[in-house]
């Protein structure tokens, strides 16, 4: 079986656009689960992965990545997003996402560095919203926590390697307690997720994963109970207004609107009842009542 070429354009040119976008950051001791991120993510095509890195990337870095994916490539202004496909911010630019395609961005640097993990985040949930999925790895300081928390609002995934086996733990840190990401693994673990997660043409699904122990917070006071049974309750709200949105929407003859309202109906409904299994069997969850989605 040939290699493909370092640049193998008719590779990529000859793949769809993905379903789902995967975006990757990190800083100091990120490269090695960002190998093993790619090295278990073989098996699914449907998405596209983003990364950015504060440190560059050492100059075997595609090749290195390559062993698990067919294209790995340094991002360029203009580039079409293709599956299977990874793309490296360049040093000194930050990346952003289109729908469909990236840009590169000169722009002043976001929290004193550049490429930003941030706006990389950002422009990922703003482009793929419940289809987005982010992923903070080892690095120093803070870049990347507000980004997560605009992908977990856009009803994507987050996720944080667990601090336990990052080199460095600023970033994941912040990660934790800033976004409150859907969990907290190893890299391998975080790779097995989400290619799980990402089957088929849905958003990604919420479901655990026997195979690997999730990390949630432990601290359990009654303020702490308080606290989460009131998420649940708004979680409940929201997706009662989006329901009844997607109908709206459904009726105006909208339906790629109505769908998107009805997905995000979907993950507030499955959060809330997330918070009410933690919460245990004194807070029953009594499901919303489900709209058959439009076709």
């Amino acid at each position: 079986m040939n290699r493909p070429s370092e640049a193998s354009p008719p590779t990529e040119s000859r793949r769809g656009p993905p379903r789902h976008l995967v975006a990757v950051g990190g800083s100091a001791g990120a490269i090695e689960p960002l190998r093993i991120l790619l090295r278990h993510l073989t098996t699914d095509r449907s998405m596209a992965l983003v990364v950015a890195v504060h440190t560059r990337p050492p100059s075997d870095l595609t090749r290195a990545l390559r062993m698990g994916w067919d294209h790995v490539v340094e991002a360029t202004d203009g580039q079409e997003l293709h599956e299977g496909c990874a793309y490296v911010a360049p040093p000194g630019s930050h990346l952003v996402v289109e729908p469909g395609r990236l840009r590169l961005s000169a722009a002043a640097p976001v929290n004193r560095v550049r490429p930003a993990v941030d706006v990389l985040f950002r422009s990922t949930a703003a482009a793929y919203d419940s289809y987005a999925v982010g992923v903070v790895l080892s690095g120093t300081g803070d870049d990347g926590s507000a980004g997560l928390a605009a992908i977990r609002r856009a009803g994507g995934m987050a996720f944080v390697q667990d601090p336990g086996e990052a080199q460095f733990t600023g970033m994941p840190d912040n990660a934790m307690r800033y976004a409150l990401p859907d969990a907290i693994l190893p890299a391998v673990c975080i790779a097995r997720e989400i290619a799980r997660r990402t089957e088929g043409d849905e958003p990604p699904a919420r479901a655990g994963d026997p195979g690997c122990s999730t990390i949630y917070p432990t601290m359990r006071t009654g303020e702490f109970d308080d606290a989460l049974l009131s998420a649940a309750g708004a979680l409940e709200q929201l997706a009662g207004l989006e329901r009844r949105l997607a109908e709206r929407f459904a009726a105006r003859g909208d339906h790629a609107e109505s769908q998107r309202r009805h997905r995000r109906s979907e993950v507030a409904t499955r959060r809330a009842q997330a918070l009410h299994v933690a919460l245990g069997p004194a807070t029953a969850f009594v499901p919303l009542r489900s709209t058959p989605s439009p076709e």
